[in-house]
């Protein structure tokens, strides 16, 4: 007999075939109970039983005392034997004595009944159901039956229900966000990743649309929901550019938001004549007082933002606002468009303005224009007119977490940003480069901030951002709470810190602004604290809004005082 020598090679070959035999197996063959994907087993070791848990360790269980008198209970029983059976319904009198009553002839009201509705027709009853009849029963409140004690008259809990078990399962709270496809194909009910009882859709918005609905009975007008189309813009309708719908996929939307603000200011108002007067026989001190001014701001918003918002806070947002703006202003005396005499001097830096050539007021005679034979009015002296573009908030923000089922949650936010501190922004409102952390607990109820800006410098005409550093830093850190005390109250405790380094700055006017041209003149550096609590809402039938903050901190050079000084100051505001 030939036997046939196995080598390593057809060994390992076997023995893989085996392995991948048994893991496919262990794949298929999975067991019917086997726990879902959104449940947990509990693996640890089975409850005692209530009779096995002591409630009071160390002290002897307490038995139940007897009751002292037994239960009552509903029940029904016959009859005593010799009780009359009740009369049949036309043997029965409901007014006993009413033939005897006669009632009065001036009464209307009271007059002896008279049926004159014939009886109707109907099969005669049988024998069990006509009246009078015998052996009736009747409700009685009585002792209860005595029933065994242990389970209180239940029939007995199967093996499965008895205490102890183990192996308990729980449903878990799924954090991750499940999004549909993006493809508009319809989605296989059955698919991986599609969760139990669902019934899935390609899109809740172009799929399924909106229900129409009209909000007055006529005309098209200011009906928002009389249309189940979706439009790529409308000021009324739902649209593609106004994030109502997404713009890719599920969940990615775009909001566009265009704003105008247009100012214009006609006014008479003290105007200071300075050294030099825009025309002859002007007062020394107060000159004319006739100014016009003009602005105009037009502003484009763009949001893109993953999440459904509906529901919940978003995912990422990015957010892009260029504003654009020309200012014009005219007046009646030099000097106010201008510090110089001659107007249009420009510096806008660290850079001193090129008016080194006027050294007393007889430089200046020669600033009027020699046409305009009434004096500086009306020339470039008195009159401005400045555009500006600017990138004014352009930040990204990111959900870092939820924190709890409701949505309470933890976001970060970085960029030029819009921020105010408190209720009524008396100590920090304003839009600037910043990185900011911010979210909500507990339902809601807190609310906190904590951030960090490195101020940019401001435009002098139009207030917008600059790209430039104005060299001071804050930082920012508030919490508020909703019902504080009283339901209806809003409760805020706040810190600010400023570190302002100080700096040698002149705007685009060419006017100086840092140091303040008060006192001495002469580059110093502020820091201070800002402590404070403010509340807003109302208590019972009063609307009450307040604030209080106190100020710590040092000025290394004070132009008044001369030299440095310590701040400590108060303010507080009730309403």
């Amino acid at each position: 007999m030939r036997v046939a020598r196995t080598t390593p090679a057809s060994w390992c070959a076997l023995l893989a075939t085996l392995g991948f035999l048994t893991g496919l197996g262990a794949q298929t063959a999975q067991p019917a109970d086997a726990p879902k994907p959104h449940q947990a087993e509990d693996q640890g070791p089975p409850p005692a039983a209530p009779a096995a848990t002591p409630a009071d360790p160390g002290v002897a269980p307490v038995r139940p005392h007897a009751a002292e008198t037994p239960p009552t209970q509903l029940r029904r029983e016959a009859a005593p034997p010799g009780t009359p059976p009740p009369q049949a319904p036309a043997d029965f009198n409901p007014d006993p004595g009413a033939a005897n009553r006669t009632p009065a002839k001036s009464d209307p009201f009271f007059k002896p009944l008279e049926n004159s509705t014939p009886a109707p027709e109907s099969a005669p009853l049988p024998p069990a159901l006509a009246l009078p009849r015998a052996n009736t029963e009747r409700p009685v409140i009585g002792p209860g039956e005595t029933r065994p004690e242990a389970h209180a008259g239940l029939e007995p809990l199967t093996p499965a229900e008895a205490q102890p078990h183990g192996r308990a399962r729980s449903n878990l709270f799924i954090f991750p966000h499940w999004h549909a496809s993006e493809k508009k194909s319809a989605i296989p009910a059955r698919s991986p990743g599609v969760p139990e009882n669902t019934s899935p859709v390609p899109d809740r918005w172009r799929g399924i649309g909106f229900t129409p609905w009209r909000r007055y009975a006529g005309g098209d007008i200011e009906n928002p929901y009389y249309r189940t189309e979706v439009d790529l813009w409308h000021y009324y309708r739902q649209s593609v550019l106004k994030g109502d719908v997404p713009v890719r996929g599920q969940d990615l939307f775009l909001a566009l938001t265009a704003s105008s603000e247009t100012v214009f200011e006609d006014r008479k108002l003290i105007t200071p004549s300075g050294v030099s007067a825009a025309q002859a026989g002007s007062y020394d001190f107060f000159g004319n007082s006739h100014s016009r001014a003009f602005s105009q701001s037009l502003a484009v918003q763009a949001d893109l933002f993953r999440g459904e918002t509906v529901f919940k806070p978003v995912e990422w947002l990015v957010r892009l606002k260029p504003v654009f703006t020309y200012t014009y202003a005219t007046l009646s005396e030099v000097g106010i468009t201008s510090p110089s005499p001659i107007g249009y001097l420009a510096a806008g830096g660290t850079t001193a303005p090129s008016n080194a050539g006027i050294v007393n007021p007889g430089d200046v005679g020669g600033f009027i224009d020699p046409l305009l034979k009434t004096g500086a009015i009306n020339s470039r002296a008195t009159k401005r007119s400045k555009s500006f573009v600017s990138l004014q908030e352009a930040f990204v923000e990111k959900h870092l977490r939820d924190l709890s089922p409701n949505y309470d949650f933890l976001a970060v936010r970085i960029g030029n940003q819009t921020f105010n501190s408190d209720f009524r922004g008396f100590v920090f409102n304003d839009t600037n480069l910043g990185l900011r952390f911010f979210g909500n607990y507990d339902n809601n109820r807190y609310q906190y901030n904590l951030a960090f800006f490195d101020l940019r410098e401001k435009d002098t005409n139009s207030d917008l951002n600059t790209f430039n550093s104005r060299g001071q830093r804050v930082v920012i850190a508030n919490v508020y709470r909703q019902d504080f005390l009283v339901k209806g109250y809003t409760a805020q405790l706040s810190f600010h810190g400023s570190w302002d380094e100080g700096s040698l700055h002149y705007d685009t006017n060419g006017a100086v602004v840092r140091p303040e041209p008060l006192g001495s003149v002469k580059v110093h550096a502020v820091r201070s604290a800002y402590l404070g609590w403010a509340g807003d809402g109302h208590v019972g039938r009063i609307n009450v809004s307040h604030a209080a903050y106190l100020v710590v901190g040092r000025d290394d050079f004070n132009g008044l005082a001369g030299h440095a000084v310590n701040i400590r100051a108060a303010m507080a505001a009730a309403e």
